[in-house]
């Protein structure tokens, strides 16, 4: 009797493991079924890039120009006859979101609403695109139209591109502020330091010396007008990193100044004698 009632017990605890067990299958193929129904909702096709910042899509037969959520990307720029900061990598940046968002295909996106505005961020082949275009310095993060947490991340890949040196901090990409001062640096560098001794060839150097810390100072006074709380294009990229931008310039400009300073100590001391 007793080996029957064991047994029993035994059956009754085999079927609550098959029902919680059938019950997380059920429980699973749900949530699949309307994660599929959620994403299909959410396919959208892409009808044109119009610059690296805003794209036109077709929204389930509405078609509707969205700008790229939590980034700025510079102005097109298509014939280069406009340079500087404020235009800086537009045109580039536009190749770049063209060729990921490419005309006719389907991306999942993602749309917020600010001000009267509408952001989408939008995953392709498992891509965050969004976040690739800070990746590779072809945009800057502004926060507007994701969360925190997307925020957070586009801040610190953003980051590490500026610690790359690529996209918008890349030194060779001669519309950028880090490249602009490293050029006027270069300018200063190159000049020698060796000069005859003689009034007329050290004002000779002076002039030439003057002239490339001229140089220095004008992008040392534009670095130091950035507002990292500014929104417009150049603050949006450069702000963040005024503070490392300032030293790097100041120490430059002090150093071209100290031998403007020795130059001037050197013709002195010639005319006394």
């Amino acid at each position: 009797m007793t080996h029957v009632a064991s047994r029993a017990r035994v059956s009754k605890k085999a079927f609550v493991v098959f029902a919680v067990v059938a019950l997380t299958m059920i429980l699973l193929a749900v949530m699949v079924m309307f994660r599929g129904m959620v994403d299909e909702g959410r396919r959208m096709q892409i009808v044109e890039v119009v610059d690296g910042t805003t794209v036109k899509i077709n929204a389930h037969g509405e078609e509707k120009l969205v700008k790229m959520a939590g980034l700025t990307a510079g102005p097109r720029n298509p014939d280069g006859l406009r340079v500087g900061p404020a235009l800086c990598m537009g045109e580039k940046s536009y190749v770049w979101l063209r060729d990921r968002l490419v005309t006719g295909a389907t991306a999942v996106v993602d749309i917020e609403e600010v001000d009267g505005e509408e952001y989408a961020s939008f995953r392709m082949a498992g891509e965050d695109v969004n976040l690739a275009m800070i990746e590779e310095g072809m945009a800057a993060p502004t926060g507007v139209g994701v969360g925190e947490a997307e925020a957070s991340e586009m801040r610190s890949v953003n980051e590490k591109a500026y610690t790359r040196n690529i996209g918008l901090y890349d030194l060779e990409e001669r519309c950028t502020l880090n490249s602009e001062l490293y050029e006027a640096e270069y300018a200063l560098d190159v000049i020698s330091d060796d000069v005859e001794p003689s009034i007329a060839k050290i004002d000779e150097k002076s002039v030439e010396l003057g002239q490339a810390v001229d140089n220095v100072r004008l992008v040392q006074e534009d670095i130091h007008n950035l507002d990292p709380e500014g929104t417009d294009f150049v603050n949006t990229v450069w702000g963040p990193s005024k503070d490392l931008l300032v030293a790097e310039a100041d120490e430059i400009a002090d150093r071209g100044m100290k031998r403007l300073r020795d130059l001037n100590d050197r013709r002195n001391e010639i005319y006394s004698r």
